[in-house]
């Protein structure tokens, strides 16, 4: 089994989804590979990360910066929103379902994740104490407040994600499809037109879509 490294640092949105982009395309093409992707500030020493943040936001005295996770202007617009739906509807259960090509080795995706955390950070909780990825068996009722985060892989699905309310006799649902990884590159052109025009800072996806 021939086996390819991809590594890049988590430090900024573009650099993780430009390896995604490579890893989708050499799993699609060329199945014969193990392909595995590797973060690496996970191996560097945390100063070094700190650093490395601290020189976007001094580059941004001098000039324009954004900084996105996901440069998906639609995620940007649903991000908003679940935080207002997850503030406001205190005793609704949170429950979020992404859904991904069969290639894709980790889960569940960062987009969910950060969906998530935006959604735990509306109700001051710690995601990492409340989230639950996977339930099996008699586990007893669900509690008050865990944030379900799922993961379904099939096919060759460029990306769903499914953040859902629940509550007595009603709920809400919202739902976000990628139907091609162009969605990305073109949410970055949009950005970068509306970047060109702003004074020096700091600035997020949110931003450019006067959101923020």
């Amino acid at each position: 089994m021939n086996k390819i490294l991809i590594f890049y640092a988590s430090y900024g949105g573009g650099h993780l989804n430009a390896a995604k982009s490579i890893y989708e395309c050499i799993t699609t093409n060329y199945p014969k590979y193990d392909v595995e992707m590797i973060d690496c500030m996970k191996y560097v020493n945390k100063t070094i990360e700190k650093i490395t943040t601290a020189a976007y936001r001094e580059a941004a005295k001098k000039m324009p910066i954004l900084y996105a996770s996901n440069m998906s202007l639609g995620i940007a617009i649903l991000n908003k929103a679940i935080k207002l739906v997850a503030s406001t509807l205190r005793d609704f259960d949170i429950e979020i379902v992404e859904t991904h090509h069969h290639f894709k080795k980790d889960s569940p995706s960062g987009t969910a994740l950060k969906l998530a955390k935006s959604c735990a950070e509306a109700r001051n909780l710690d995601l990492d104490k409340v989230r639950i990825s996977g339930r099996n068996g008699n586990i007893g009722a669900r509690s008050k407040d865990e944030i379900g985060v799922m993961a379904l892989r099939g096919g060759d699905v460029a990306g769903i994600h499914n953040v859902g309310f629940y509550g007595e006799g009603e709920y809400l649902e919202f739902i976000h499809t990628a139907t091609s990884r162009v969605t990305f590159a073109q949410g970055a052109i949009k950005a970068a037109l509306w970047l060109k025009n702003q004074p020096s800072g700091l600035y997020s996806i949110e931003d450019s879509l006067n959101i923020g």
